[in-house]
């Protein structure tokens, strides 16, 4: 079983490492199953002022907030128009309707079976993720990254998943919304899937070697168990 989780989250300050990084929004889904919630990191707390605490970039992260949440018809467009305090003071008013962090992380944690996939996730999303799990004391999922699938299956140009899609449908989708982004990436894996199942022994390696936390050694010893997929994998912790 697989879940696709996409992630839209505040940009970090230089220095600041990624387990620092802030969620604004995580959308998944499972087939037609979904889940969607917009995130408050900054609390109650001034967001200026709370964004700069936390490590965030808060000029960057305000520009991006306000575009998201424009976006999803939450703010008028007339907001962009307004300085960095401006935006920050009219995404206040609709912070109240936003999960906490942990809230939000215990909720998609509930939600997520299986394999968790996101898109460059091993370099983005996994270890967000993972520390917002540590944080609220929940165990880590199965994490796999598409991005390395995608390159070893598809010969295009660049394999950003806005230009992906593009190359298999023909179609854009409305990028940078998480949701959007993760149906897009199930719509994405479900096109490449047939090919992805047929693969030598050596390949099958690599498919293990694309989740986050795996490396030769582990690899190796799960050979040792039969297990060549990540199918395998996730069936075997689920039994044992």
């Amino acid at each position: 079983m697989i879940t696709f989780v996409d992630l839209e989250t505040c940009f970090l300050r230089k220095g600041k490492r990624r387990i620092q990084q802030q969620i604004l929004e995580i959308g998944m889904c499972r087939g037609k199953d979904t889940f969607q919630c917009l995130v408050n990191p900054c609390g109650d707390n001034p967001i200026v002022q709370a964004l700069t605490d936390m490590g965030q970039d808060p000029e960057k992260t305000i520009h991006f907030w306000t575009k998201l949440l424009i976006g999803k018809k939450i703010l008028n467009t007339a907001v962009k128009r307004k300085d960095m305090q401006g935006r920050a003071n009219a995404i206040r008013t609709v912070t109240k309707d936003m999960l906490s962090p942990s809230d939000a992380i215990q909720k998609a944690h509930a939600f997520g079976q299986g394999t968790w996939v996101a898109h460059n996730g091993k370099s983005f999303d996994f270890h967000i993720l993972r520390a917002h799990m540590d944080r609220s004391k929940l165990t880590h999922p199965t994490f796999m990254d598409s991005l390395p699938i995608l390159r070893r299956e598809l010969d295009l140009v660049s394999y950003s998943q806005p230009l992906v899609y593009k190359a298999l449908f023909k179609d854009t989708y409305k990028a940078h919304h998480a949701l959007h982004d993760a149906q897009a990436l199930q719509k994405i894996w479900d096109k490449v899937k047939p090919k992805h199942t047929k693969r030598t022994k050596s390949e099958l390696k690599s498919e293990l070697l694309d989740i986050h936390g795996i490396g030769p050694k582990s690899v190796q010893e799960l050979h040792k168990h039969n297990i060549y997929t990540v199918a395998q994998l996730t069936k075997a912790a689920r039994e044992g």
